[in-house]
């Protein structure tokens, strides 16, 4: 598969549980034709796999591995979405990761201590390789009192009315998984 294009929205950022809750809508193109596609995701439990395009038959998650099912195989050439729904705590390491500090949390896309080095994985679904690159759009629903950064250009900021806002961040450049990031405090 070539993924085109994530649509992460980080829902949830819960400081001091130090979990979120997110929701992952994931745009590609199938290369062949496909039964099943596997993604990474660590650490981050799946609640759900939906789509407007395929059936979805079943998912599972076996250690970094998300694996999705269709009901029928999808042709080759194919530009199918899939809306993923997850959350949890997430994973560090000494470098890489998602990183918990006080009233902060960031990520860093590549680690020195996992193989291979790519980290994208740590906060949502992806092919977490250096080759395969796409666009980005990212939702942060973060408490309004905060502020977040994001690779990309803040488009929007929508106040929910709840106490937190949302800041839409847009990156029409297509990149690898490892290289888009975020950060609030």
């Amino acid at each position: 598969i070539d993924v085109t294009h994530y649509e992460i929205h980080l829902n949830e950022i819960n400081i001091s549980n130090q979990t979120i809750d997110a929701t992952t809508i994931i745009s590609l193109k199938t290369l062949t034709s496909v039964d099943e596609i596997e993604l990474e995701l660590k650490t981050l439990e799946v609640t759900s796999v939906t789509s407007d395009d395929v059936i979805i038959n079943n998912f599972s998650q076996n250690g970094d591995v998300l694996s999705i099912v269709f009901e029928n195989s999808v042709p080759a050439d194919s530009n199918i979405s899939l809306a993923i729904n997850y959350g949890g705590n997430t994973f560090n390491e000494s470098w890489g990761g998602i990183h918990w500090s006080n009233n902060y949390v960031y990520n860093l896309g590549v680690g020195f201590d996992s193989q291979p080095h790519n980290l994208g994985k740590t906060w949502f679904p992806c092919v977490d390789d250096f080759t395969d690159k796409a666009s980005y759009d990212i939702y942060l629903t973060i408490p309004e009192d905060m502020v977040s950064s994001c690779g990309g250009i803040l488009t929007a900021t929508t106040d929910n009315g709840n106490g937190t806002k949302t800041d839409h961040w847009v990156l029409s450049q297509e990149i690898a998984t490892y290289l888009i990031s975020f950060a609030i405090g």
